[in-house]
């Protein structure tokens, strides 16, 4: 006989969500207005090209990786309010784990294609092998579940 594990709904996990949402924004819109994108002085008065070479020979590790984290943070706390609704919406259990996991799947598909779109290599063939990846590991765990 299969049993089902009952799990308690959490209630207050949307003010972790919210805190997550406002968290990133905020950090996100510091980032963009406080932290520069290049290392060093540079010359006023550079076309587009010579400022996308400097942009690209000697960029700010530390503001781009606070950028991106930034927006994992972002990203998992506004996703999370939309699993949640698909959750409401379409399965009669309410498992908080499996809400925030897939979230967890969003924020890093996203990071990831914002990581690759600044270095100009995010194609729609490496978007879609990201996505397929993601959600493979969530089948895949899914179906593990089940099992069990």
């Amino acid at each position: 006989m299969r049993t089902i594990r009952h799990t308690p709904p959490r209630r207050f996990d949307w003010i972790a969500a919210l805190i997550l949402l406002v968290a990133g924004a905020g950090g996100f819109w510091h980032v963009v207005n406080t932290i520069p994108p290049i290392v060093g002085p540079l010359a006023g008065g550079l076309a587009d090209t010579a400022y996308a070479k400097a942009f690209f020979s000697s960029p700010n590790v530390g503001g781009v990786t606070l950028l991106l984290l930034a927006l994992l943070i972002a990203t998992l706390g506004g996703a999370w309010f939309v699993a949640r609704l698909l959750h409401w919406r379409f399965r009669p259990a309410f498992e908080p784990l499996k809400v925030w996991r897939q979230s967890l799947w969003v924020a890093l598909g996203v990071t990831i294609g914002a990581w690759l779109q600044l270095n100009r290599s995010l194609t729609i063939a490496l978007a879609a092998l990201v996505a397929g990846g993601l959600v493979l590991l969530e089948v895949f765990l899914n179906v593990r579940e089940r099992q069990e």
